[in-house]
């Protein structure tokens, strides 16, 4: 796993390219800290659900 042990925050991560990002790197063993601006809950959680270790 490459970022096995790293902790990676990821902005715009509630849709689109962000929450790509995200899942991709959740994957690959990160840590993941993420911030999205939308003002829907669900669009928030969206990334969560794809990937149950972000």
């Amino acid at each position: 796993m490459r970022f096995k042990d790293m902790t990676v925050l990821i902005t715009g991560a509630g849709s689109g390219i962000g929450e790509k990002t995200a899942v991709l790197v959740a994957n690959e063993g990160a840590k993941v800290a993420r911030a999205n601006l939308a003002n829907n809950d669900d669009d928030n959680r969206r990334p969560q659900r794809r990937c149950g270790s972000i």
